[in-house]
């Protein structure tokens, strides 16, 4: 792990801190996951050309994210140009002047947009990310990289939660923990609930509701119809999406679909 790091620098490491490049030789690895922070950049092809090498039957999954700060700019990113400035048509809630914590902390701003503000905002890096997958599987001639749509995934949740319709989450500000947009438990679970299902290709509905975001210490935290609501999220997010390389065939952990 390399925190907010673009695949290339995980390409970049030396070999001898590099288990991933190692790992990859040995051609027995049948998943590769990545997770570029945020735009897809050229460690992905490179990384794909390696493990194709040793495995021609290895597949890659590409992790999308949800904006951080809501912002399509963040991180220096400019490849979107005014289209950065146009779709986010709302404005931050102030911060107290010299709140150190607050300006690192305060999650309110994530309570403005509306869902049909997230949606419209996160369309083109959601765009950018399928023209990126679909090329390189072009270039490959056949299905390598597949879509692992939790940004998708995290914006229906948000809707969910307008909508006053995900038991135990009052606010879209109570998913994440700062303003950046790091995730609270319930997208940690979100995000491996997508990830399980296009890892294993199968439903995530059944898993069992995770001890961590049942409890903190002893006090209750969401209850088990937050965790279904998570598992059919994910699913739905995973088999409509077209890069995911699963369809809503596939059986659940219980034997359903």
């Amino acid at each position: 792990m390399l925190g907010g790091s673009r695949v290339i620098q995980h390409w970049e490491l030396p070999d001898d801190n590099n288990p991933a490049k190692a790992a990859l030789k040995g051609g027995k690895v049948q998943v590769l996951t990545l997770s570029p922070m945020l735009s897809p950049d050229d460690g992905i092809d490179k990384f794909a050309g390696l493990a194709l090498e040793h495995n021609s039957d290895i597949r890659i999954t590409l992790q999308e994210f949800w904006l951080p700060y809501d912002r399509l700019d963040c991180f220096n990113e400019k490849s979107f140009g005014d289209q950065a400035r146009s779709l986010r048509n709302w404005e931050d809630p102030p911060i107290a002047p010299g709140d150190a914590q607050n300006e690192k902390y305060d999650t309110s701003h994530f309570n403005v947009p509306s869902a049909s503000q997230i949606d419209k905002l996160h369309a083109p890096y959601f765009q950018k990310m399928d023209a990126y997958v679909e090329e390189e599987n072009r270039k490959f001639g056949k299905r390598v990289i597949f879509v692992v749509p939790v940004g998708q995934a995290v914006n229906a949740l948000r809707r969910k939660v307008i909508e006053a319709k995900a038991p135990g989450i009052e606010k879209q500000s109570d998913l994440f923990i700062d303003r950046l947009g790091h995730p609270g438990p319930a997208i940690c679970a979100l995000s491996a609930y997508c990830h399980f299902a296009v890892i294993y290709q199968r439903n995530p509905i059944g898993l069992t509701l995770p001890a961590w975001l049942a409890k903190e210490g002893t006090k209750e935290r969401y209850p088990q119809e937050l965790n279904l609501l998570l598992q059919q999220l994910a699913w739905d997010a995973v088999t409509h999406h077209p890069l995911s390389g699963v369809n809503g065939e596939s059986t659940g952990v219980n034997g359903k679909k």
